[in-house]
């Protein structure tokens, strides 16, 4: 969909939604109406710090003055605040595609288990534990005991032994947050 800005209109930065700044900073970029003319008396920074809402109460009132009476600084802010909004967009897409790297969904998990920490000789150690989350690829649980990413272990589970690894161990106050991937049965 192209975005048409009609010659001679205003863009309101302050009513920009995010969808819109998307589409205009792609605009703006691919039909290079980015660069504008600089009147030296509102720098990009202080747009930005001005959206932001970091600037003193004074500088705040002269730079919002002054954009409502210089159109090409005007134009500035609505690029900047398009960037931003495009930069706020796309970070959140990232941010959300990093913070959870699990094949399957985590459901939250409740009960007693016994965990058995398997040593190098066959023999386990046995710990009690309580359950956070499970999903089909592993189990997280709260144990007393720290226990080594890497170190294979046992959950049993109403009768039911389920075995896996340790892929981290956090401490969460006086315990320890352990998560488990499971191996395929």
């Amino acid at each position: 969909m192209k975005l048409r800005i009609v010659s001679g209109g205003q863009i309101s930065p302050d009513r920009l939604d995010e969808k819109t700044a998307v589409r205009l900073a792609l605009y703006m970029t691919r039909e290079g109406t980015a660069v504008v003319k600089d009147c030296r008396k509102v720098t990009v920074h202080n747009i930005e710090e001005y959206w932001l809402g970091r600037l003193s109460a004074s500088v705040a009132t002269e730079v919002k003055s002054h954009l409502a009476q210089c159109k090409a600084c005007r134009l500035k802010s609505v690029t900047v605040r398009a960037e931003m909004l495009w930069l706020k967009h796309i970070l959140a897409a990232w941010a959300a595609r990093q913070g959870e790297r699990r094949r399957s969904e985590r459901r939250p998990a409740h009960g007693l288990v016994r965990l058995d920490v398997l040593t190098n000789q066959g023999d386990a150690a046995v710990f009690a534990a309580s359950l956070r989350d499970e999903s089909e690829h592993g189990i997280g649980l709260i144990c007393q005991r720290h226990c080594t990413p890497g170190e294979s272990v046992r959950v049993w589970r109403q009768g039911t032994a389920l075995s896996g690894v340790v892929r981290y161990c956090r401490p969460v106050g006086d315990a320890f947050m352990i998560g488990m991937e499971l191996k395929a049965a």
